[in-house]
């Protein structure tokens, strides 16, 4: 970890959250989504269009615009004249490069002389890439994309570690730009907002191209093909939505010289944080600078108003997790103190409400509750090269031996994050700095959602399985796009069960908390696996 990420903690009621690693947490500046239900479009007054653009339009980033210009620039004049032709037929049309790319088939329009520049035109944008100055500032870029993800699906992904597009990724630091011209192009799209972090490399288009009015509008910030990103985070926002897709309407308003009618809608947005450059810099492993004492804030906060401790020794390390891990409470050592540690994907992941809350439950639980592996099984199991997780039993080859309780698991981690929320300081609006969307909830977590996201995974993964066996993608390929899918699944089956019965209960109603998370699996869900959970004794 760079040694700029340090986490600070001044009060055991509020860990201070505003200096960590150097800047603010970040904030979404465009428009939230209102609770209650709510029409995907609706017609919006005046004074809502005038609040909702006027928030958009102070959200073009100018000065990552101008450092990016001036920084790409000296490097632009040593782009040998064939290269920048190259650049210029990619933005023309990148179709065709990225189809085959992507599927290894091209669109049936391609002439043969097409054909040939296409080769030449990857090799140029790989060698640019490759030998392009890091960007020296942190700046966000925006992407529409056509997709059937939901809300709930999208924040299933979040801690993971995804690879959207085979091909070469555009994207624009002109946010209105990305909504107006291409995320309101179609109702399916949605929005990717990514963070790119100093020192990850990309071409800046306005630079090569000589500052064409169009790449330079859009302010076009070219991805290395296969980009590699940590999803961070996902919600539905408001937009001004400024086109109609009536054609009657089009017209009507046309022939009187006025503009269709405005309406605002709701798009999912999914933010991303590039990790091309940093996934290989940072070691698995590595301790994340200064977490500890977040961690010792995080655990005075329980202590204080659940009576859950434990000794400082004995609290988990946060970590750097591999890059097919996961955010997760791990622990596989004899005693429960040795191998101690909380996995994130990224730094700041720590300082988010959910993930820690949800990671500290865990810990509480792991220390508290009655093994169901002897000592003798930890042993054995250690003896032979294979790790416990959880209470699961993992061989060198990571099969599970031995499958424990994963919903109950899942039960004390969503306890974690709603006790963390009742207890941290909140504003009026019931949101917080590490909860900034507020109480933890589940998002249409009945079975009716369940297998219909299984549905739409399985149909996925059978539609990757079945361009693999034709020979559209590599088999590496194959498992870099897969694997959100199979941990989406995954996800569902172990996770949701325990947080729905784990949001039904009454947290007012139980004072000895070290008891519930003392208590037998088996008790557990005979008392609170039920539509009428049980307090007794505590």
């Amino acid at each position: 970890m760079d040694s700029s990420e340090k986490i600070n903690s001044e009060s055991e009621d509020a860990p201070v959250v505003e200096t960590v690693f150097e800047e603010p947490i970040s904030k979404t500046n465009a428009i939230k989504n209102e609770a209650g239900d709510v029409k995907k479009e609706e017609t919006v007054s005046d004074e809502e269009i005038k609040e909702l653009k006027g928030g958009l339009e102070q959200e073009y980033n100018k000065d990552a615009w101008n450092v990016l210009s001036r920084h790409y620039l000296e490097w632009t004049k040593s782009i040998s004249s064939e290269d920048t032709e190259n650049v210029k037929k990619y933005h023309r049309w990148s179709l065709p490069v990225n189809s085959l790319l992507r599927s290894k088939d091209l669109p049936e329009n391609v002439t043969p002389e097409d054909k040939k520049s296409i080769r030449p035109i990857i090799k140029t944008l790989d060698g640019l890439i490759k030998n392009c100055p890091p960007v020296p500032v942190e700046f966000t870029a925006y992407r529409a994309v056509s997709s059937e993800m939901t809300l709930e699906e999208a924040r299933a992904l979040v801690g993971k570690s995804i690879t959207p597009d085979n091909g070469f990724m555009s994207t624009a630091v002109n946010k209105p730009l990305a909504v107006n011209d291409f995320l309101q192009k179609d109702e399916s799209k949605i929005l990717y907002e990514i963070t790119v972090p100093r020192g990850e490399k990309g071409i800046w288009m306005p630079a090569v191209t000589n500052f064409k009015e169009s790449v330079s509008r859009e302010g076009e910030f070219l991805l290395p093909r296969e980009s590699r990103f940590i999803v961070t985070g996902a919600e539905e926002q408001w937009f001004i939505n400024r086109r109609s897709r009536n054609a009657e309407d089009v017209h009507a308003y046309g022939q009187e010289r006025k503009s269709p009618p405005q309406f605002k809608e709701k798009r999912l947005v999914v933010k991303l944080t590039l990790e091309n450059q940093k996934s290989e810099q940072v070691e698995p492993g590595s301790e994340i600078n200064g977490a500890d004492s977040w961690i010792k804030a995080i655990n005075k906060i329980f202590e204080k108003n659940y009576g859950l401790s434990t000794p400082e020794e004995k609290l988990p390390r946060v970590v750097k997790a591999a890059p097919n891990e996961s955010c997760a409470y791990v622990n596989w050592d004899l005693d429960r103190s040795l191998y101690n540690v909380i996995r994130v994907r990224f730094g700041k992941q720590i300082l988010d409400g959910n993930a820690v809350g949800e990671e500290m439950g865990h810990f509480y639980r792991a220390q508290l509750k009655p093994s169901n592996i002897s000592r003798i099984e930890r042993l054995s199991a250690w003896l032979k090269g294979s790790s416990i997780v959880e209470d699961l039993i993992i061989d060198k080859k990571g099969d599970v031996k031995d499958k424990k309780e994963h919903i109950t698991n899942e039960f004390f981690g969503f306890l974690g994050r709603r006790l963390l929320h009742k207890s941290y300081p909140k504003n009026k609006d019931g949101t917080s700095k590490i909860f900034p969307d507020g109480e933890p909830k589940i998002d249409s977590g009945d079975k009716k959602f369940a297998v219909g996201a299984l549905k739409r995974i399985r149909k996925n993964l059978n539609s990757l399985k079945s361009l693999f066996m034709e020979g559209g993608v590599s088999l590496e390929s194959l498992r870099n796009t897969a694997e959100p899918f199979i941990e989406a699944r995954i996800d569902i089956l172990h996770h949701r069960r325990g947080y729905e019965f784990a949001s039904k209960v009454d947290l007012d109603k139980i004072t000895n908390w070290n008891k519930l998370f003392s208590m037998p699996d088996k008790e557990v869900r005979k008392r609170f696996f039920t539509p009428n959970p049980d307090y007794s004794g505590l």
